[in-house]
């Protein structure tokens, strides 16, 4: 349990030293990895945020010619800007013929200061040099090449890389990882912007094999030929744009986006967030896969023509994927059923490797819509191919889950402004007649005042493998539910958000054996001066879940409520340093009675701008007995990676990232973090079970340009 009164003096402490500060704020509103912060304190989950990383860095190396009418749109796909900002944005142009500097882009109707800010370091006020051809004389003069190279590893020796002699690994083959520790990536990235980009990367995860395969005969025959030296994950993709009635061509890996979501959706989606107004999905159609992410992409290929008012997608995908298998041709070498497929992308033991590539994958769909200056309809559709029937148990929680080899989806989706309001939503049906839709409001009544309004409704029967709309639950089944959400700037310096949802589960879910609903609050309070910035924020949640000691067969369901209180400040003394304090007071209680948590902690960065160096620091205190308490917290890391650790058990957490750009042809991290705790001499379970209460990783990375 938290020592109350040392926890309450220190968190009346770090409030005291906060508060007190007097210093002149960053405008941190432009900087990339305050975008990127701002989004992972709200989705607070081990996302990957690798891709919105890229393309924030991409749109920084080729910013958006504000005056354009086409070229602003490119502003929404990252939440940067929405539909009514941009309408607004048109208006203020039309009337005004141009806009010609930053500060002049704050007197934009609902943009203000803050979004100033926020876009100054993706936009231009000049139009870019046409590049209409790609000629030998472009790709050479215009491309970019960038290649990456990262290297990390826990220090500590977990027990899945203990030595074991061949007797021993024979008799138990998984109970140690086939490879070493170290974990390593490698992506390299040619660009021509806005015409042609090229992407490769490989990644091999702590305890994948790498070029060692000393290993004995009879472990090898367990891995069913599958032991290969060299990465464990390949990817790679060509991506051509803007070549007349080609709006895209892309091969290899890729991802599609349509509508809201709701049939056809992979990769990066958002769901609720800090930001009470941003519950609209803005489809990219096709993109390639530049993330490490070994599992919802798709290997083929897709193109994007437009003509006038009219766009029309196509794309095609095959490729294998992993599957637990339960069904195994012994004849064909070929699966036959499986229960899941799997997720996780490690591939450390024979018994991952097992699963590895056992299911052919293969899907075909496509997109048309047409557009006008205030509507936009689109259809889309989806057939989707196992080559091994999935057949998950037949529990009853699972009785409305996919099975079978084949699914087809057929969705309709619409967007609408009419003035300051823009309405939006999606229909979709599955091949077996369920029904999922969603509908949604943005309104922006006064300058100062946003409302958001969304409403879904996912059937029990509704199935979609590659579904990603806005949701409470994991996929889009077996939900309803309807938001509200407003935010208002009071002043200059003070803002309002919040949110409510309320939502129900018509059947039984994972851990939760009857029907059952819940409710979710967000309030924040934001507070900006010309030297600090400081907020204070509050999360409700109340779920159901069986009760886990109860003794009859089915298990009663109770409800649990989890809530969540902080308060942050960042502010900087001078051009050199920068500082950041966050307290936070956590709870989670059950049938079993309340269990609470809190974390501290203090951030100080360290620049010298004209060297191109900086460091970052934390030191954190943290007391969540009760991983249910967890807390989760964004942390910087290496470009292109991302470090949302959950705080829970009782200790402290530290860590420390260098960054220096030698020359803009070269440039390195390294970055040091260590948890210690004080509650336990044992760290996690299984193989990942370390006999020590430190727990500490090292990552090292380097960036050639040229």
């Amino acid at each position: 349990m938290i020592k109350q009164h040392g926890t309450y003096v220190l968190l009346i402490l770090f409030l005291l030293c906060a508060s007190s500060a007097t210093s002149q704020h960053a405008e941190s509103g432009g900087n990339i990895e305050s975008i990127i912060e701002s989004l992972a304190e709200t989705l607070e989950e081990d996302f990957d945020y690798s891709y919105l990383t890229e393309k924030l860095q991409d749109l920084a190396g080729d910013p958006v010619n504000i005056n354009d009418m086409k070229e602003i749109e490119r502003l929404t796909e990252l939440h940067l800007l929405d539909d009514i900002q941009i309408n607004d944005l048109k208006a203020y142009i039309h009337r005004y013929d141009a806009i010609r500097s930053i500060y002049e882009l704050q007197y934009v109707n609902g943009f203000g200061q803050e979004t100033a800010r926020r876009l100054s370091p993706f936009i231009t006020f000049e139009n870019q040099k046409e590049k209409q051809l790609i000629t030998p004389r472009k790709l050479f003069k215009y491309g970019r090449h960038d290649l990456l190279l990262r290297f990390s590893q826990i220090l500590e020796k977990a027990r899945g890389y203990a030595v074991l002699s061949d007797s021993a690994w024979i008799s138990k083959p998984n109970s140690r990882y086939l490879g070493n520790p170290e974990k390593i990536y490698l992506k390299y990235k040619y660009e021509l912007p806005r015409k042609l980009k090229l992407s490769f990367l490989a990644e091999k995860d702590a305890g994948e094999i790498f070029l060692n395969t000393d290993l004995p005969d009879s472990v090898k025959k367990l891995t069913v030929g599958k032991l290969k030296k060299g990465f464990d994950f390949y990817s790679g993709s060509l991506l051509l744009e803007n070549m007349g009635i080609v709006e895209k061509l892309v091969i290899g890996d890729f991802h599609p986006m349509f509508g809201q979501g709701l049939t056809c959706w992979s990769g990066f989606s958002m769901g609720m967030s800090s930001d009470p107004n941003s519950i609209k999905k803005y489809a990219r159609k096709l993109r390639p896969n530049t993330s490490a992410n070994e599992n919802g992409y798709l290997r083929g290929g897709g193109t994007v023509l437009s003509y006038k008012k009219m766009n029309l997608s196509m794309f095609y995908a095959k490729s294998k994927i992993d599957g637990n298998v339960t069904v195994w041709d012994t004849l064909h070498e070929n699966a036959l059923e499986v229960s899941s497929l799997q997720q996780t992308g490690y591939h450390r033991t024979p018994n991952e490797l097992q699963d590895k590539n056992t299911v052919v994958q293969e899907l075909m769909g496509g997109n048309i819509s047409f557009h006008s200056y205030a509507f936009k309809i689109g259809l889309t559709g989806l057939k989707t191919s196992l080559s091994a029937a999935l057949k998950p148990d037949s529990t009853a929680e699972k009785r409305y889950a996919f099975r079978g080899d084949e699914n087809l989806n057929f969705g309709i989706d619409f967007d609408l402004m009419i003035g300051r309001l823009n309405f939006f939503g999606e229909m979709s049906r599955s091949k077996n007649g369920g029904i999922a839709g969603i509908v949604g409001l943005n309104a922006s009544i006064q300058s100062r005042f946003r409302l958001s309004v969304l409403y879904r409704n996912y059937g029990r029967k509704y199935q979609n493998l590659f579904s990603g709309a806005f949701a409470e639950g994991s996929g889009n089944q077996n939900e309803e539910g309807i938001y509200i959400g407003a935010s208002t700037k009071i002043n200059r310096k003070l803002s309002l958000s919040a949110y409510a949802d309320l939502f129900r589960f018509p059947w039984l879910k994972f851990r939760v054996d009857a029907p059952s609903s819940g409710k979710a609050y967000f309030l924040q309070a934001s507070w900006e001066e010309e030297d600090y910035k400081m907020y204070i924020r509050y999360k409700y949640k109340k779920k159901a879940l069986n009760k886990s000691n109860a003794d009859s067969f089915i298990p009663p369901v109770s409800a649990y409520i989890r809530q969540n209180l902080r308060f942050h400040i960042a502010y900087q003394i001078s051009e050199r340093w920068h500082f950041a304090s966050r307290s936070v007071l956590s709870s989670y209680k059950d049938h079993e009675g309340i269990h609470p948590g809190y974390l501290v902690y203090q951030d100080v960065a360290y620049f010298i701008p004209e060297k191109d160096f900086d460091i970052h620091l934390r030191y954190a205190l943290f007391d969540a007995a009760d991983y249910d308490a967890r807390i989760y917290a964004y942390e910087h890391d290496v470009l292109y990676a991302f470090s949302i650790p959950a705080y829970y058990g009782k200790g402290s957490r530290i860590y420390a990232l260098l960054n220096y750009k030698i020359s803009y042809h070269f440039e390195f991290w390294l970055r040091y973090a260590i948890n210690i705790f004080t509650d336990r001499d044992v760290i996690s379970s299984g193989l990942n079970e370390i006999k020590r209460n430190k727990k500490s990783e090292v990552k090292f990375q380097v960036r050639l340009r040229f």
